[in-house]
């Protein structure tokens, strides 16, 4: 039987083959681990560690404004004292929280931009003062969440003047929520009790009385209805010459007292009480009070 001879030159051949692909292979990891070390670009502003993070995911990060409002004396308004008042954006309105904040998406990502937004405090419940506004940005991932610690703030005073027609309506909180069943407010009383604080050179100044009811058409309305204020009341009330407007003062005078006593069974809603000056029948002004009823 003849022996079957071995082809030692093929074997080492081979063998060296083996060593060569894995020193390659092994050339191949070390580099990409030092690609990755070094956090090499591969293009478009990515590195290869941004790659790896997102290669799955997608983040967008959004820059979210918190507004907030404080009095003289350093105190922050709720959105009971900001009932009226509103902040526009880009033609978008946004209404204080129950805290007395707001907040205002007013970027996609993070980076420098310029924005313009507005305070409209037309119906407000605002007394003449000066008040600040305190602006602050945050980094969110859906624009309404965010941490604790604000990337930016900003101050600005800005100053109130509701006495431009020489009248002032004060009342307290309190009253402003009536039970819709009994007409009753957090007094536990029915009676809607304000002060009147007047001063003008009218020849015949006399003040009147209205009803507006928010109009709940749409979701988004900031519109108001009038509606006939002696479905709501009790006072025995003398009509002017306006529709659902009433005589509420023909002579009046500083520091006059006066109340509304609000019937039970009502319509729920947020209201304004309209309170208008007129000279004679000249139409002067009108200041508002917000109730809500529920």
């Amino acid at each position: 039987m003849k022996k079957r001879k071995i082809n030692t030159d093929k074997i080492k051949v081979n063998f060296f083959m083996v060593i060569f692909v894995f020193f390659l292979f092994m050339v191949f990891i070390a580099r990409l681990c030092y690609l990755c070390v070094v956090d090499y670009s591969v293009g478009d502003n990515t590195t290869i560690s941004m790659f790896i993070k997102n290669r799955n995911t997608e983040e967008e990060v959004l820059m979210p404004n918190r507004g907030s409002i404080y009095d003289s004396n350093g105190n922050l308004l709720n959105s009971s004292s900001l009932m009226g008042v509103n902040f526009i954006y880009n033609g978008n309105t946004y209404y204080p929280r129950y805290n007395g904040t707001v907040r205002i998406n007013v970027a996609e990502k993070i980076g420098n931009f310029k924005s313009k937004i507005v305070i409209n405090t037309e119906n407000s419940n605002l007394s003449t003062g000066e008040y600040t506004l305190v602006m602050e940005s945050f980094g969110s991932s859906d624009g309404i969440y965010y941490g604790t610690s604000s990337s930016d703030r900003l101050e600005t005073k800005f100053n109130i003047i509701d006495t431009i027609y020489g009248l002032k309506i004060n009342t307290t909180d309190k009253l402003m929520f009536i039970d819709k069943n009994t007409g009753n407010n957090l007094n536990n009383t029915n009676a809607y009790v304000f002060n009147i604080n007047y001063s003008s050179g009218l020849s015949n100044p006399n003040i009147r009385v209205k009803l507006y009811r928010r109009d709940y058409s749409s979701v988004y309305s900031n519109e108001y209805n009038l509606v006939n204020l002696t479905d709501y009341v009790s006072n025995n009330l003398n009509s002017s010459s306006n529709e659902y407007e009433y005589y509420l003062s023909n002579n009046p005078v500083d520091g006059l007292n006066l109340a509304l006593y609000f019937k039970d069974n009502l319509l729920s809603g947020t209201y304004k009480i309209g309170f208008s000056l007129y000279d004679d029948n000249n139409y002067i002004g009108e200041v508002y009070k917000y109730v809500i009823i529920k």
